[in-house]
């Protein structure tokens, strides 16, 4: 088939382009006529909408600010309050009778409240099948609207349902009333159905016009357009044989570039997986070693002092390792998405507390003098409580491993100026020079003061911390001076900060 097309517009190309415009000019009439119906159905569903919802509200207010009050200072509430001196009305009552002056007015919008446990002064009112369809729908599903487009006297009209449900003030002046048809309803129940009819515009003459217009037009620049195509379609025929011959070129290029690229992605799948998945192979046998290097560091059961320094020395490195291997297992399962968050409600003094014992003995060693600054009255935090440790100890540990001995580490929290929450780890270490800074951030590097490494580990500690900061929706900035320290400042969502209810 495409060979044909190509011979019959390289014999008669103007009676091939002709009839694509007209095909081209016909659809976007239809498109544009099948749009300009979606969105005037739309727009009279947004207005249906608004108009129930302004309904509810009202009544809802009435019910509850009004209705309610009236009744414990002995108003009465009736819905025959035109005919009784003092009384109010119900509040189905007024606003179906205000929904009939409002349609009074504008004779085209209707109201209607009904349901399938009536009062009796409304018992004898019939429901068509839309009303008897909407009040099942609502009912199994109440917080979805049940609408449906009907031709009334000759137009077309909009019918949206939505659920009336019980509120506090309804329930009790309803199970109160001797004449209510039922007294068991509870706060929630459906009461029965709220519905807005509304006519769609008619706007065929206009669209007519404008489509017309349209055509018009379109048929202008397309005859235009069929002059310059004339011109260049004889460049064309000269030009068509090297093009096939450049496509063929770049479709054997296009092939050869997607089997690199799905082989680039099956190695960077495997290797994520088989790292995400080594958990259990390296670190059984890791914490075996680990076991049986504290039992040799126990002097009263291996009675040789060596033995004691060659057990602390194993323990110390199969320790380090597995720091290690955790570090790699928890980048490579971030990277291959198969980190979720178990979330919840916690305050972070807590977090902050129990990360500073875990690192004080290490502060101790080095002398380093550790400060905790907790703004009075922090809100809890919605979150993962071992992901906020996580990024708490990964910091710490850092400030002290890069800060050299008599200097200070400060850990602070506080409440950030659009609502959320900002941590900071200070130190007075070995700082990052300004051009490193963006580096420390990437997987596996770290910035070595010296021409020797100094400082153990696999550089995935910030890292690690700016991926778990972002999967709360949080980020992880730095500030750093060469020589003088660093500052780390991770920032929590204001969404993640609870509030207690007033």
């Amino acid at each position: 088939m495409g060979t044909g097309l190509v011979a019959l517009m390289l014999r008669r190309p103007m009676t091939v382009i002709i009839a694509y415009l007209v095909m081209g000019i016909a659809l976007v009439l239809v498109q544009s006529w099948r749009s300009a119906e979606k969105i005037k159905e739309a727009a009279v569903m947004e207005a249906a909408s608004s108009y129930s919802v302004a309904i509810t509200t009202f009544r809802n207010f009435y019910s509850s600010n009004v209705v309610t009050p009236a009744q414990r200072g002995g108003v009465e509430v009736s819905h025959e309050y035109r005919t009784r001196d003092g009384a109010i009305p119900l509040p189905a009552t007024l606003t179906i009778d205000m929904a009939e002056e409002l349609s009074a007015d504008h004779g085209e919008r209707r109201f209607r409240l009904y349901s399938d446990d009536p009062f009796p002064w409304r018992a004898g009112r019939k429901l068509d099948t839309f009303e008897t369809e909407a009040l099942a729908a609502v009912k199994a599903d109440p917080s979805q609207p049940f609408v449906r487009t009907a031709r009334i006297d000759g137009r077309d009209y909009v019918r949206y349902a939505t659920a009336v449900k019980m509120g506090e003030s309804c329930v009790a002046c309803h199970n109160a009333r001797e004449d209510s048809p039922r007294r068991d309803w509870k706060v929630g129940d459906v009461r029965g159905v709220q519905q807005v009819t509304l006519p769609l515009p008619d706007t065929s003459g206009l669209l007519l016009r404008n489509m017309l217009e349209s055509s018009v037009s379109l048929a202008v620049l397309a005859g235009f357009g069929l002059l310059a195509i004339g011109l260049l379609f004889r460049n064309l025929k000269t030009s068509l044989a090297e093009s096939r011959r450049l496509a063929a070129v770049a479709e054997e290029r296009n092939v050869e570039l997607n089997e690199a690229k799905i082989a680039a992605e099956r190695l960077s799948r495997a290797k994520s997986e088989f790292l995400a998945n080594m958990s259990h192979e390296l670190r059984t046998p890791l914490n075996a070693i680990i076991g049986f290097a504290e039992i040799m560091k126990d002097a009263r059961l291996s009675g040789a002092r060596p033995n004691v320094e060659y057990a602390t020395d194993i323990h110390q490195s199969g320790l380090h390792l597995l720091n290690i291997i955790n570090d790699v297992l928890d980048m490579a399962k971030i990277e291959a998405g198969r980190v979720g968050l178990d979330e919840e409600i916690f305050v972070l003094d807590d977090e902050v507390a129990g990360a500073l014992r875990m690192v004080s003995a290490r502060a101790e060693d080095r002398d380093l003098v550790i400060e905790s600054h907790i703004e009075p009255g922090l809100p809890p935090i919605h979150a993962d409580r071992r992901m906020i440790k996580q990024i708490l100890l990964n910091l710490l540990s850092n400030a002290v491993k890069f800060t050299p001995s008599g200097g200070r580490v400060e850990v602070a929290a506080r409440r950030a100026a659009d609502g959320g929450m900002a941590i900071t780890v200070a130190d007075t270490g070995i700082g990052i020079a300004e051009q490193d800074l963006e580096r420390v951030l990437q997987p596996f590097a770290q910035v070595d003061s010296g021409l020797a490494r100094r400082y153990e580990g696999t550089g995935l500690g910030l890292p690690i911390c700016k991926a778990l900061a972002e999967l709360h929706g949080g980020t992880v900035t730095i500030a750093s001076t060469l020589g003088r320290g660093t500052t780390v400042t991770v920032h929590i969502a204001a969404e993640r900060v609870h509030r207690k209810a007033a």
